[in-house]
């Protein structure tokens, strides 16, 4: 009789483990002959043939052992599939409890289709595994122990369905515990790839090749498994992100070798956030074309070290040529932008200082708003000097105090960028530098009220983030004036109403641009109103998840050109 199915079992130092799988094997409701179990051992000590020498006139076994942990993982797993003679390979986990009809169900679920992926429904147990065996000698009734049972992806399934081929991503849930696929099938996708530093990452990469190659995957409930691992669904699987080591790079190499832009949103994202992420941007209108696009600076269109890439100054140029309106819509000062547009060659737009400012692309300002006099005076009248920096930002200048406590504020900040008590002088001098190289010290607050000096923004600085909060709370009871952030150490404030969705709405009636046709792009509270009052509004795979939350669309992060992306999508 031939063998129908191929039992490939992953095991790393699980002996003891290893004999409660074997035993559900025996049990299985099918005959010996027609399935083999390749058990595949990576660097273990614990001498697993002894265990597999017991069950070796009940089970038609094959031992495969990899002692070089300096070898790739995959290896064995690829000699696994090669050397397997049934038609399906299942793939499960050491210490795996499987109902009788476990074997039975996975074969029959292949037969409408040779590229079938078969997803089983596996449990993980928060009890010890041998309280589940006290009651009966064979495998358990799951509904009789569902309290000490969870599964995993009870969260994905309950939120997408079990119609994984209706996913967008279903890849998220391949991982060889308790699924399978045709041997052909995984032969002709060519196995495992070697380059990965641990089994999850290799078992994803299977996944989207065989899903790239066709394959259809299906969730079948009735393929019952027992993890024998402590699991919290919701910690562990919910906030799991790919690749811990070299991430960056990792991704990148998966993206180039399958060309699936949805893989760069793993930089962010968790595979089982990224079909929720999917599903929202799939749900736009692809029709749908944009004349005008609204970027904001730190966090969307520049890198962490306040750089461009090539690749974005193309698209951005490409677009423009095409007749499309690039827009530069920052919390930052005029004097910043021009400098940088100078340095990338760009010739944009600009909102400067949350709107406070509007430029043509020759740099001469078309609106503006001030803030008033009396709000200024109650502003300075609620903050503390000593204890924070304060950011004045006029027509020609900024000025700032001089805190009393400017060394702790300062360190404040060298140990939110480093974490590095090393590096707390180097980060000092840097922040002194971002803060004080190009702003003029002001000793006398009273002096900027005395002359009635312009101010369009304010800004207050510190890491401590009571006195922040405290702070924000007694300036958002100021009646005329707008309070925001733009990031996590900062409060921003300007003149009432005055925000980027207000400069986006004043820029696209000079223009004759419908609201529409615009795209906006940010990463942080300073954009919302723009992304709210644009056409398409997007978020940065970095942004804080209440922008993702509001954003019609998520791009990838803007490390990996995430502007650049969405020119190349909506506007070229």
């Amino acid at each position: 009789m031939n063998i129908k199915a191929s039992i490939i079992i992953n095991s790393c130092n699980k002996k003891i483990l290893l004999e409660n799988t074997l035993d559900s094997l025996i049990k299985q409701n099918i005959f010996i002959n027609q399935y083999e179990v390749i058990v595949c051992e990576y660097g273990t000590y614990d001498n697993t043939l002894d265990i597999l020498s017991k069950y070796k006139h009940q089970l038609n076994i094959k031992y495969l052992y990899q002692g070089n942990l300096n070898l790739k993982i995959s290896i064995d797993r690829n000699i696994a599939i090669h050397t397997a003679s049934g038609e399906i390979c299942i793939f499960i986990q050491s210490g795996m409890i499987l109902e009788k009809d476990f074997i039975k169900n996975h074969i029959l679920s292949h037969q409408d289709s040779d590229k079938n992926v078969i997803i089983g429904y596996t449990y993980s147990q928060n009890k010890n595994l041998n309280m589940l065996f006290e009651y009966e000698n064979n495998i358990p009734n799951i509904k009789n122990y569902s309290s000490y049972l969870n599964n995993q992806r009870d969260i994905l399934y309950s939120t997408l369905g079990d119609e994984l081929n209706d996913w967008p991503a279903p890849w998220v849930v391949f991982d060889t515990c308790n699924v399978s696929a045709k041997h052909k099938f995984l032969l002709s996708v060519g196995g495992f790839d070697n380059n990965y530093e641990n089994f999850f990452e290799s078992d994803i990469d299977l996944g989207i090749n065989l899903y790239k190659n066709g394959g259809i995957f299906k969730l079948e409930r009735n393929l019952i498994g027992i993890e024998s691992t402590d699991f919290n669904p919701k910690k562990e699987i919910m906030d799991y992100k790919l690749f811990d080591n070299n991430r960056l790079e990792k991704i990148k190499y998966l993206h180039k070798k399958y060309h699936l832009n949805e893989i760069l949103l793993l930089y962010n994202f968790s595979l089982f956030e990224l079909n929720n992420i999917l599903m929202k941007n799939n749900s736009l209108n692809k029709k749908a074309s944009y004349d005008l696009l609204l970027t904001d600076m730190d966090g969307t269109l520049l890198y962490s070290d306040k750089t461009i890439s090539n690749i974005t100054v193309n698209c951005i140029n490409i677009a423009k040529k095409n007749g499309k309106r690039i827009v530069i819509a920052t919390g930052r000062d005029i004097w910043f932008i021009k400098d940088f547009l100078k340095k990338s060659k760009l010739k944009l737009d600009i909102i400067a200082l949350n709107g406070a400012q509007i430029f043509d692309e020759n740099g001469e300002i078309i609106w503006e708003s001030i803030i008033k006099m009396d709000n200024i005076k109650e502003i300075i009248a609620k903050i503390d000097f000593d204890q924070v920096i304060v950011q004045f930002y006029t027509k020609k200048k900024i000025y700032i105090n001089n805190p009393k406590y400017l060394d702790t504020i300062l360190e404040g900040f060298a140990m939110y960028k480093y974490n590095d008590s090393s590096r707390i002088d180097e980060g000092k001098t840097l922040y002194y530098n971002s803060f004080f190289n190009n702003s003029e010290i002001i000793t006398n607050i009273d002096e900027l009220l005395i002359n009635k000096v312009p101010i369009y923004k304010i800004e207050i600085l510190t890491t401590n983030r009571s006195i922040l909060s405290k702070l924000k709370e007694n300036l958002s009871l100021i009646f005329g004036i707008t309070v925001t952030s733009s990031y996590i150490n900062n409060i921003e404030i300007t003149n009432e109403n005055i925000n980027k969705g207000r400069a986006l709405t004043e820029l696209t009636e000079r223009i004759g641009v419908r609201k529409n046709k615009v795209i906006a792009v940010g990463d942080s509270f300073n954009d919302l109103d723009m992304i709210r009052e644009s056409g398409l509004g997007v978020a940065v795979a970095n942004a804080h998840k209440d922008i993702i939350k509001e954003a019609n669309y998520i791009t990838i992060a803007n490390s990996l050109d995430g502007v650049a992306h969405i020119i190349e999508k909506f506007m070229i």
